[in-house]
């Protein structure tokens, strides 16, 4: 399930986050990188300044209040985001992030998903696409500031190389609700056939759709019969 979001945070709100974190002070990536820290090269916004837990809980509460990633992630929690930035020269090659994280918050979770959400116009850097591998093929993804991605955090995946500019991402990982990835691809799909019949039937008729309706009901039964709470 790897699911692209535009504006999942206003762009708005990226570019004051790019804007209000450029004097902080970024530590080496390495120190998050658990076993990846061989293929890390990448700095972190990692103390409890005032700006960066500012910007940490606003995105959390946007998480939250978003319908389609809470249909979608089916999030029994959220870790707070991590701001990273990747200069020239700087990358992560591929990796799956660590199973089990925030043991040092105290509230350990198991990452079931992560999220890129990019921070940073395309235009002003070159290099920095996130990859993600796939049964298929690898999937490449540069986006625009306050577009995510969502993806299963058990995938490979990696950073190409910045070769000019300077990339920055909001990186976050959450525990779902559902932790059978194919269960959870499951519902996946059957919320897109849902969304998709009912783009298709008269604006206020889905009550009145019986296919809608017995799709509806099955997705809702399956959640009830998968979710761990």
């Amino acid at each position: 399930m790897i699911v692209p979001f535009q504006q999942i945070i206003p762009a708005e709100l990226a570019r004051e986050i790019v804007q209000a974190t450029e004097l902080e002070h970024f530590s080496d990536g390495k120190a998050t990188a658990g076993n990846n820290a061989q293929v890390k090269n990448n700095r972190e916004l990692q103390d409890n300044s005032e700006v960066n837990l500012k910007y940490r809980n606003v995105i959390k509460d946007i998480l939250w209040r978003h319908p389609t990633f809470q249909t979608l992630a089916m999030p029994r929690k959220i870790m707070d985001c991590l701001f990273s930035r990747y200069e020239v020269g700087m990358f992560y090659g591929d990796h799956v992030d660590n199973t089990i994280m925030g043991f040092q918050a105290g509230d350990p979770i198991r990452a079931d998903l992560s999220m890129t959400i990019f921070l940073e116009d395309p235009a002003t850097y070159d290099g920095g696409e996130l990859v993600i591998n796939t049964d298929s093929a690898p999937q490449s993804f540069k986006l625009n500031p306050g577009d995510a991605i969502l993806y299963p955090t058990a995938n490979y995946h990696r950073v190409e190389l910045v070769t000019r500019g300077v990339r920055r991402v909001a990186i976050l990982w959450m525990q779902s609700i559902v932790p059978d990835p194919e269960q959870r691809q499951v519902l996946t799909d059957m919320w897109m056939a849902l969304d998709w019949l009912h783009r298709q039937i008269p604006p206020g008729t889905a009550n009145e759709n019986k296919t809608f309706m017995t799709l509806d009901k099955a997705r809702s039964n399956l959640y009830r019969l998968w979710a761990e709470v």
